[in-house]
């Protein structure tokens, strides 16, 4: 599972849109995995 507690000095360097950038991309991302899986079974 990812855990945002590990990036958080990271995340604390960054400004509010960069880290939605970075949630959205990641939940774009877990939508294709997911979307893949699906279709291969």
């Amino acid at each position: 599972m990812f855990h945002f507690s590990t990036l958080s000095p990271w995340l604390g360097s960054l400004n509010f849109i960069e880290r939605v950038e970075i949630f959205i991309v990641t939940l774009a991302s877990l939508q294709v995995k997911q979307t893949i899986i699906k279709q291969t079974i």
